[in-house]
């Protein structure tokens, strides 16, 4: 890739196209396309061009599955929690994150307890956090304690086999449905 650049004289040979600014598209139309002979070149700095574009992106993904959800009957504001911090690259992004989720959704559940202090109209309604799984010999021992002492209580199952971990989880939830 570096080679690249060179034989461009400095250059990304990146090929750029995007719509005017105030350009109004319609559902799924790009509203930018960058290419480059080498497509792990342009993979590398597409994000940096799509960033203005995020908060849009997760809004109208938000009011996607709002619109799923409550075909179902349930409110997206009420029954999805946002744990979006994990894989955000920095706080502001998360912020943008859950900001748009607000706009495109009406989310009010956030596990970031800096959003809900930033946004009030979100509650924070976090994790059993990995600190606190890592505080018993077991998972399994560490989610009995959560359930026998919390009165609410949100169980990750992402720590070592998600598969397992939903079998699991469903199993408790059976198991302590009368708590």
């Amino acid at each position: 890739m570096r080679q690249e650049v060179i034989d461009n004289g400095g250059y990304v040979p990146l090929a750029i196209k995007a719509v005017d600014d105030g350009t109004v598209l319609k559902p799924k139309e790009p509203a930018m396309v960058v290419s480059c002979s080498n497509a792990e070149l342009a993979a590398i700095y597409e994000p940096l061009f799509i960033r203005p574009f995020f908060k849009s992106i997760v809004a109208t993904d938000a009011h996607y599955l709002e619109e799923i959800i409550s075909k179902r009957g349930v409110t997206f504001a009420n029954r999805v929690s946002e744990f979006g911090k994990r894989a955000a690259p920095n706080e502001d992004i998360h912020l943008d994150a859950v900001e748009a989720n607000i706009v495109g959704a009406g989310l009010n559940l956030t596990s970031n307890d800096t959003a809900a202090l930033v946004y009030p109209q979100t509650l924070s309604a976090g994790t059993t956090a990995h600190r606190y799984l890592a505080c018993y010999h077991t998972e399994d021992e560490a989610f009995l304690n959560a359930i026998e002492k919390a009165e609410k209580i949100t169980l990750l199952v992402d720590l070592i086999d998600s598969y397992k971990g939903i079998d699991k989880i469903i199993a408790l939830k059976k198991k302590y449905r009368h708590t």
